[in-house]
């Protein structure tokens, strides 16, 4: 795969130089370079791999011009555990992490480049068939797919419109220490292992006795992931980690902590039936029936193809004999 990504991204744009040089770009023209769709395609990839690659240079940038300075706590984070051996090998750069929070976004440029691979496809598997039975088959087949597919979006939006509305901004209620400062809170003085709670019942009967019930405004880079129900994309993303049924328990037991415990059970109990087992079983069960699909037209293609050329190998034997 390397190989080929590295031989796409060196001839890719010398191809399109040239065609572009001796085609032009009028679409008017027979022989124009857009004219084809596939080429909308590699010009595509190429500026999404030009465009990354120059992300990463910009990266690279500032993470090697990272000042190191014992004296600015700013710049710098040491692992220092309460003495004057610091540990140099191990520091966070605030300007990388400034960058990263303020034009993180930019790195969903990378994700199109695994999509070369389907150019490579292209030009090893080539179909001999007619594209007119082609093409009916894929709109077919398409429309089945459109339309699960929507179904299911349906309903991961429902739940994420509800959980917004039933839990909202207000699952960041942590036990902390007494005597810890609430407008700096670190991890030291959150329980071990870290404990939510309702503020709206007695703090003693939920957290020990030295903690108290406070809200912690944290964000997704400190929860290591979407698992909460703030605003309606990290609700949908939210949602769509408990359909795959992997750590949704954690997330019920937050909101169980934090709120009344009959929404967390009503809201995740129900989502559970409903979109990992019913509506995502029926949208694997369309698309396996629709690949079957797909299967038998190509073999009903096939198969006089392939009849006729046996029919003439044995005319050809009987000639022979």
């Amino acid at each position: 795969m390397v190989v080929g990504v590295r031989f796409y991204f060196n001839t890719a744009p010398y191809t399109i130089c040239f065609f572009l040089s001796s085609s032009g770009i009028d679409q008017k023209r027979n022989r124009a370079y857009f004219q084809k769709s596939w080429n909308y395609f590699d010009a595509f990839m190429l500026l999404c791999i030009w465009a990354s690659l120059a992300l990463q240079c910009v990266e690279f940038y500032i993470t090697f011009h990272c000042s190191v300075n014992n004296n600015d706590e700013e710049n710098i984070l040491y692992n220092n555990n309460n003495n004057n051996n610091i540990n140099k090998d191990y520091f966070i750069c605030s300007n990388n992490e400034k960058f990263r929070r303020n034009y993180g976004f930019l790195s969903v440029i990378r994700c199109p480049r695994p999509l070369i691979l389907i150019r490579v496809f292209r030009a090893v598997l080539r179909l001999q068939l007619p594209q007119a039975r082609v093409k009916a088959i894929f709109q077919r087949s398409t429309h089945q797919v459109y339309n699960v597919t929507v179904f299911l979006l349906f309903f991961m939006s429902l739940y994420g419109f509800l959980g917004v509305q039933f839990f909202g901004d207000e699952l960041n209620y942590h036990c902390v220490l007494k005597t810890a400062n609430e407008t700096y809170i670190t991890k030291r003085d959150l329980a071990i292992p870290d404990s939510y709670c309702n503020p709206a019942k007695n703090p003693d009967t939920q957290c020990p006795s030295n903690m108290k019930c406070i809200r912690i405004a944290s964000s997704i880079q400190d929860d290591g992931g979407y698992a909460g129900f703030e605003s309606f994309y990290i609700s949908i993303f939210t949602v769509y980690q408990a359909a795959s049924q992997e750590g949704w328990v954690f997330i019920m037991y937050r909101a169980m902590d934090c709120l009344a415990s009959w929404k967390g059970v009503i809201y995740f109990m129900s989502m559970i039936f409903l979109v990992a087992w019913l509506v995502k079983n029926v949208f694997i069960a369309v698309l396996i029936e629709t690949f079957a699909e797909i299967r038998v037209q190509f073999q009903q293609m096939w198969t006089p193809r392939h009849t006729a050329d046996a029919d003439s190998s044995k005319v050809n034997v009987h000639l022979f004999l």
